[in-house]
């Protein structure tokens, strides 16, 4: 019998661990060493970012206070809320990071913070701005904004967390014993923590620290499976909050055994690695019983891939910007390689390097990937006469911007579908206007109003526990899907930038075609017949040597969001088709798809769409995309080359968005053949790109019009009914 290659695949992110796990308040410090057997390799350059003081690696904190306290001529006040927030963020420190594990089982004895006793209720009365000895969900949002600008974005959501575990009632208001009661435990360092291995029926064994709250236990258990260094997770901030932590490091990663390929022991099958950690944490006299799973972005693929395996004792699972399926989400999108991700990440964290070798030799979907692939998983039926398999609830948090948007709505609405009605129910979805960093309102060149953190129904410990513990908190009444609408970020008075709430997914809408035209409009009428002998197409030729660039988007490592796309909308391989400017607002909500039909010179092609914003001064702003590479349009697990010349029907998938284009605003779609360096430029060949072999010019025509009607296909809620009129005066 032939051994399967050991499986690997890239998910989300080339960054230290520091800023992938800088999610939904999962971020801490960088690993604490390289991999025992990764070949070291150089990081890419990082790009250049604007000068501000941030705490990080490089700046200590007392340099970046300096330049806080220097650099502008700020009010007394604001100056007094910027020492709060250093006072603040040293005492998450102490809560957070649990320390590093000795050579002994236990951890040595932790100092103290040194933290004047009275600085902690400075603290909190310094944000209290309207002295009623507690911090509403308005003073919090203060705070997170002078957090953001202090000491940069991912600093927001590590104090967000801590926030909740103080918020003992869940109840969105943190009172001033809450707040004493949590700073007095950071500045106690209270928790226990052990280093243990945890034995895999293969005989490889994991590392993983468990740390323990106060108390006798039993408590209901937190499980965190990542391949970043154990030293990184928040387990004393969930420790506190009544549960007992285990963070383990991933196979082949850090202090664990085995082959250093990523996901190869997370789901099913080679191995089961998550699946048989839950069961060992089930027979530990500190489990009750109620085990659940929590992370970020390749932390979150290890939970999507371990629910896949349907682990009993699995009973709820919190999952931020993750990939449930890792050909459609993380390594390909539409059939073309998501390079400068799976390059960036696989490289960054020095995964052994057949992992990429290994991955490029499986271009289409096929039994290799299907072994990633926790949707189909998840949807198949059970074996006969076996029992429904189970699936546990999960909040699926994602945003419109994050490299794995349209996953996180995928596997919400896979779970709802393979699940019974009650288990159905448990599933929740919340999506906002975020990139790969949840919870921070400025995403690529706007900020959205009323975006910073998560709904506080939603977050990681009111969730848990509600569904860990049984609690009648805000969480149990939750609707079951949250979700940001965008509108114009330059107007206050413009609709949207909104958070709304909805039973399931996508909400009601009607599926309205606008047309693209030869001379570069988009309506929703057809365009009409070309006059006799006129071209019912436009034509542009693509140069691989010279692709068009990435300029924002869901990306991972390179700058991604709401950015001005202008600078490439002249570019003479890029057709632009922009709408007049519209008499009203128009919301788009739920999921984008363009049909193009199109002919060219080559055997293969790419599509390229792109959807922006324009503002009433031109600026046009990056909104959601599609790719689709042409000899894979009829399906991902088979390439048909194209026919030089002949007009064929393609359909772009764009993934998902809620948007309100404000009055004044147009709506443009620009389409290319390339998007690089996100994905791999297209060689024209009809064959992935190889040494040695000469790219070829591809011209391609996009037809408009006639029997070709090119459209992008948008999700339109229906209008709100209009108020009945008052009743006449008598």
């Amino acid at each position: 019998m032939t051994r399967r290659p050991p499986a690997v695949l890239p998910p989300a992110a080339r960054t230290p661990r520091r800023r992938c796990l800088a999610v939904a308040g999962t971020a801490t410090a960088a690993p604490r060493r390289p991999h025992r057997d990764a070949n070291p390799a150089p990081r890419p350059m990082a790009r250049p970012r604007p000068c501000r003081p941030r705490l990080n690696r490089r700046t200590p904190r007392r340099r970046c206070l300096a330049v806080a306290g220097t650099a502008t001529a700020a009010p007394r006040r604001a100056l007094r809320l910027c020492l709060a927030a250093a006072l603040m963020l040293a005492a998450a420190a102490a809560l957070c990071l649990c320390p590093p594990a000795a050579s002994a089982a236990e951890s040595p004895p932790q100092k103290s913070l040194p933290l004047p006793a009275d600085a902690i209720e400075k603290l909190f009365t310094l944000f209290d701005l309207n002295a009623d000895q507690s911090l509403d969900a308005d003073e919090q949002i203060v705070l997170h904004q002078h957090l953001a600008v202090m000491f940069g974005e991912k600093a927001a959501p590590i104090v967000q967390l801590v926030l909740e575990a103080a918020d003992a009632d869940h109840d969105g208001r943190l009172a001033l014993a809450e707040w004493q009661r949590l700073m007095g435990a950071a500045l106690r360092r209270d928790g226990r923590k052990e280093t243990v291995r945890v034995p895999m029926s293969d005989g490889v064994s994991l590392a993983a620290d468990v740390c323990l709250p106060e108390g006798d236990g039993p408590f209901p258990v937190l499980l965190m499976r990542t391949p970043y260094g154990r030293q990184d997770a928040l387990g004393r901030v969930f420790a506190l909050g009544g549960y007992t932590v285990v963070v383990q490091d991933m196979r082949g990663r850090f202090d664990s055994e085995g082959e250093n390929l990523p996901f190869i022991g997370c789901g099913w099958t080679p191995h089961a690695d998550g699946a048989e950690t839950v069961q060992w944490i089930r027979r530990q006299p500190w489990c009750n019983g109620r085990i659940g799973t929590v992370g970020a972005s390749a932390d979150g693929i290890t939970q999507y891939l371990m629910a896949g395996a349907r682990p009993e004792g699995l009973a709820a699972q919190y999952v931020v910007v993750a990939a449930p399926s890792l050909y459609h989400y993380a390594a390909f999108v539409g059939g073309a390689l998501r390079k400068e991700q799976i390059e960036g990440w696989l490289r960054g964290h020095r995964f052994d390097p057949q992992a990429f070798e290994l991955y490029k030799s499986h271009p289409t979907y096929d039994d290799f990937w299907r072994q990633f692939d926790s949707v189909a998983q998840m949807q198949a039926p059970p074996p006969p006469g076996a029992p429904p398999a189970p699936c546990p609830p999960a909040v699926h948090l994602g945003g419109w911007f994050d490299t794995f948007s349209q996953g996180t709505i995928d596997a919400f609405l896979a779970r709802r579908r393979a699940a019974p009605p009650a288990a159905a129910a448990g599933q929740r979805l919340v999506m906002g206007p975020w990139s790969h960093e949840v919870g921070v309102a400025r995403v690529g060149d706007l900020t959205f109003p009323r975006a910073a953190g998560v709904p506080q129904a939603y977050t990681p410990l009111a969730w848990f526990d509600y569904a860990l513990k049984g609690a009648a908190n805000a969480a149990a009444k939750a609707p079951t899907v949250m979700y940001y609408v965008m509108g114009d970020a330059a107007d206050p008075s413009a609709p949207g930038n909104v958070w709304r709430s909805a039973d399931s997914w996508p909400p009601p809408c009607r599926e309205t075609p606008y047309y693209l035209a030869p001379d570069g409009g988009l309506a929703p009428a057809p365009p009409p017949a070309p006059a006799a002998g006129a071209p019912a197409f436009r034509e542009f030729t693509f140069d691989p040597a010279d692709p068009c660039p990435t300029l924002g988007g869901r990306n991972l490592n390179i700058p991604r969001g709401a950015r001005k796309q202008n600078r490439i909308e002249g570019r003479t391989d890029v057709l632009v088709f922009t709408s007049a400017p519209l008499e009203r607002p128009l919301e788009i909500t739920g999921r984008l798809r363009a049909r193009i039909f199109i002919s060219s010179s080559a055997v293969d092609t790419d599509l390229s769409v792109r959807l922006s914003d324009v503002y009433p001064d031109g600026s046009s702003y990056l909104m959601a995309d599609g790719m689709l590479r042409l000899r894979f349009r009829e399906g991902f697990d088979r390439a048909r080359p194209l026919e030089p010349g002949r007009v064929v029907a393609a359909e772009v998938d764009c993934w998902s968005l809620s948007l309100i284009l404000n009055k004044g605003h147009r709506l443009r779609v620009a389409v290319t053949s390339s998007n690089h360096p996100r994905f791999d430029v297209n060689p024209g060949t009809g064959r992935p790109p190889a040494e040695g072999e000469t790219p070829v010019r591809q011209t391609n025509r996009i037809w408009c019009g006639g029997d070709y009607p090119s459209r992008i296909i948008l999700p339109i809620p229906p209008a709100p009914a209009a108020a009945p009129p008052p009743p006449a005066a008598k």
